[in-house]
């Protein structure tokens, strides 16, 4: 068992401008360090059985005007690494051709 395995442990993305791009952030609910070597250590561990993710389309994936709104940069992709393809928001209400 580790961290991955806690019921405490959390993953959560933030932008880094530095790579321009969103960064997976580990971090325990109960103030913990997370170290993945663990094994059942912390005093806090309980085992949880992790949901599986389930990859869900946009309303924007479906638009048939999604290629002239990527190249015009009126929408926003919202993929993450546990993603099988792109998706996408759109960015200002007022600018979709919708």
């Amino acid at each position: 068992m580790n961290c991955e395995n806690c019921r405490y442990y959390n993953v959560d993305y933030e932008w880094d401008d530095d790579y321009e791009e969103e960064i997976e952030v580990n971090t325990c609910r109960k103030g913990h360090e997370i170290d993945f070597a663990l094994k059942n250590i912390c005093p806090d561990f309980q085992e949880s059985k992790p949901m599986k993710y389930i990859e869900k389309d946009t309303e924007c994936d479906k638009c048939e005007l999604l290629s002239d709104c990527k190249e015009n940069g009126c929408v926003f992709n919202v993929s993450t690494s546990m993603d099988s393809r792109e998706h996408f928001i759109p960015g200002l209400r007022l600018s979709c051709k919708k």
